[in-house]
């Protein structure tokens, strides 16, 4: 048991645009059992899974998600309209158009 006790997976990082919480597995938060939850900013998308496992090969398995932004737009001739809510107001235009 002292072997799969020692078993360290090393240490995780955030991906770029997002958060990571840990789990701690059979002794912290890099040991075996250990997971990994991903999510994303707001205005951002997942690629890959949001979970990921301290393994016994000392590996976090799957791969590391990336975030990347929602929607890119690279189309002419697109219109969009802001609006506020209630309790704010627009300050300037309101009408973006690619051209």
């Amino acid at each position: 048991m002292f072997g799969l006790a020692s078993i360290d997976c090393g240490n995780l990082l955030p991906p770029e645009n997002g958060m990571l919480k840990l789990t701690a597995g059979m002794h912290d938060n890099n040991t075996l059992h250990a997971s990994a939850t991903y999510t994303c900013d707001l205005g951002f998308i997942m690629s890959g899974s949001a979970h990921r496992t301290c393994t016994e090969t000392s590996e976090w398995l799957p791969g590391a998600p990336n975030c990347s932004a929602s929607r890119t737009y690279s189309h002419f001739n697109v219109s969009v309209k802001f609006n506020c809510s209630n309790v704010f107001y627009m300050v300037d235009l309101y009408w973006l158009v690619c051209v």
